[in-house]
């Protein structure tokens, strides 16, 4: 009975049972039930085998300073073949995650993924686009400096030589910079700009971002669409959020749930909104005994019971 465990709020997954395990400061108000190992639904030996594992666990020199909470249950019945403190309010760190990727399955769906338009005049026989180019996003957390100088050269290798006019960039076109992506403003601009310059396209006038707002990615009545860019798939995103626990991506992912199921730009409280209505309507979490602060896990302010992950 193998288990895999990630020891920063922790949560195992075993082959036959599940666990969950929280370790984080405690609500000083939650009881503090006992420990227990129920018995197990095939083999008796094997769920003491599984309690003197998970004991020993508690014990190791990462989680012994804190205050660990820990529920196993049997995958195929429900039945919960060990416990300690499970209802124990805790911060759950990085637990959060798990519900925000879900929430950001449930409304998008695995195959969703990001698009960036890049909209304009078809360029001439001389590679000119009479006018302004159009960048129009839907809020692409991955979008780099690498993917942008790939788009750019995607363009030149189309013929675009020269804008005769600006590059205007749409509020959901945001830069991966390596900090916390909130559509920065100057480093998506200088972004944008050292791309096309380094795939030989002459802007005449400025790479600016335009005053609209935000702006679904679609071609208009002004201009055709000149070139897709589409992130990978929200599944293989998932895999970058749930195991090396990347914080921003996993706060973008929600917020664009949210923005999809209440309309205009994703924010932080519609991707809480979100959260508490999948943990509602999908994981019937109606208990009024946890608190979603953020989407990542980042927030003292959170609180999770084992028994409720």
């Amino acid at each position: 009975m193998g288990v895999s465990a990630t020891l920063t709020g922790l949560t195992i997954l075993t082959l036959g049972f599940a666990a969950a395990v929280v370790q984080g400061s405690r609500d000083s108000s939650a009881k503090t039930p006992t420990s227990r190992a129920a018995p197990a639904v095939d083999n008796l030996r094997q769920c003491s085998e599984l309690a003197r594992r998970l004991d020993a666990l508690r014990e190791t020199r990462l989680l012994r300073p804190g205050t660990t909470a820990v529920l196993a249950v049997d995958a195929r019945t429900g039945r919960v073949l060990y416990a300690a403190q499970a209802d124990r309010l805790l911060v759950p760190a990085s637990n959060v995650k798990l519900v925000s990727t879900a929430t950001a399955l449930a409304v998008l769906g695995p195959r969703w993924r990001y698009v960036t338009l890049v909209l304009g005049s078809p360029p001439d026989g001389a590679g000119r686009v009479p006018g302004d180019l159009r960048v129009v996003g839907s809020g692409d957390p991955t979008l780099d400096q690498d993917a942008l100088e790939r788009l750019a050269k995607r363009l030149a290798k189309g013929g675009l030589r020269r804008v005769d006019g600006d590059v205007r960039l749409g509020g959901g076109v945001v830069v991966a910079t390596g900090n916390a992506e909130h559509e920065p403003r100057e480093p998506a601009v200088s972004a944008f700009a050292k791309a096309f310059d380094e795939a030989g396209i002459e802007v005449s006038g400025a790479v600016r971002r335009e005053r609209r707002g935000w702006s679904s990615p679609q071609a208009d009545a002004e201009a055709r669409e000149l070139l897709r860019h589409r992130s990978k798939p929200l599944r293989q995103l998932i895999r970058r959020i749930n195991r090396p626990s990347d914080n921003d991506l996993a706060e973008a992912v929600v917020r664009t749930a949210g923005a999809v199921l209440w309309g205009g730009r994703p924010t932080r409280r519609k991707a809480l909104r979100a959260m508490r209505w999948w943990l509602r309507t999908r994981a019937g979490l109606r208990s009024t005994r946890l608190a979603i602060a953020d989407g990542s896990g980042l927030s003292r302010r959170s609180r999770m019971t084992a028994r409720q992950l």
